[in-house]
């Protein structure tokens, strides 16, 4: 298996991505158990690496894995670090209020759990929006750019030929 070659070439980092891929895979399948202590081994790498984003992200996925798993408790924990980790670094906090919306909804604390998903939902349209609105900026920049670039061009054109006929 390729977690195995990671493992006989000693790449942690790509046996830490194939735990984090495992993980993933495994919370598709339905199959929390194996998911948690994939994501478990993935956090203990990126705490190693002191990689503050993906241990908050990873924070996102134990929590939401927990829910699933009705150890609401434990998922509020991984929930509020993320929460927390993303507030001290001005990290999106859209992932921590999904954990928290998870948390809440497997606790039938369907307030709290209606309260995270707007959170959450609101935070996504808008970074949505801002991706959506840079690409409209980026476009219309480069447009405003090719038309410089098409004047100055003719410009060019204009002087050279000038230049030309007078030497003539």
């Amino acid at each position: 298996s390729v977690l195995r070659l990671a493992k006989v070439l000693n790449n942690q980092f790509e046996q830490a991505h194939i735990y984090y891929l495992r993980g993933e895979e495994e919370k598709e399948k339905k199959n929390f158990s194996e998911a948690k202590k994939y994501y478990l081994q993935y956090l203990e790498f990126q705490t190693k690496q002191n990689n503050l984003i993906q241990i908050t992200w990873t924070c996102t996925r134990i929590s939401i894995v927990l829910s699933a798993m009705n150890q609401v408790d434990s998922a509020m924990i991984y929930a509020e670090r993320a929460l927390k980790l993303s507030k001290e670094n001005n990290f999106n906090p859209d992932a921590a209020y999904e954990a928290f919306y998870h948390a809440y909804n497997a606790a039938n604390d369907y307030k709290n759990a209606l309260k995270y998903y707007i959170l959450n939902d609101s935070l996504t349209q808008v970074s949505y929006n801002m991706n959506a609105g840079q690409s409209v900026a980026d476009v219309k920049a480069k447009s405003e750019q090719e038309k410089k670039d098409a004047i100055a061009q003719a410009e060019l054109k204009s002087i050279l030929k000038a230049s030309g006929e007078e030497h003539k």
